[in-house]
């Protein structure tokens, strides 16, 4: 076997070893991509007020650290933390649920 189609025999077995197996996994993968969504939010608009994450951390009466583990999806953010975190910002959040395309056409 050549180096390249070693590289790309690991790759597959990677994508297939990381690819969500079963119902339960799927779902804790959503649940962790909508997670990562929300934090990329709440960063732009801490940039924005120029606030840092002790900052948000002392107006939420958590650590750091917590803070912290909520960037890096070590916890899930619940939905008090989110509205307290909204709240904070002086900001609103908008939501929109919409029907599922498997693919979507140039505009």
């Amino acid at each position: 076997m050549t180096p390249k189609e070693e590289r790309e025999a690991l790759r597959k077995l990677l994508i297939d070893k990381l690819r969500p197996q079963n119902e339960t996994e799927k779902i804790e993968f959503a649940a962790s991509q909508i997670h990562h969504l929300l934090i990329q939010k709440i960063i732009e608009r801490m940039k924005e007020v120029k606030m840092t994450q002790s900052e948000l951390a002392l107006k939420m009466n958590v650590s750091k650290g917590f803070i912290s583990q909520l960037w890096t999806g070590d916890k899930l953010i619940n939905l008090k933390q989110l509205a307290q975190i909204i709240k904070i910002l002086d900001s609103y959040i908008s939501i929109e649920i919409e029907e599922k395309h498997k693919s979507k056409p140039f505009i």
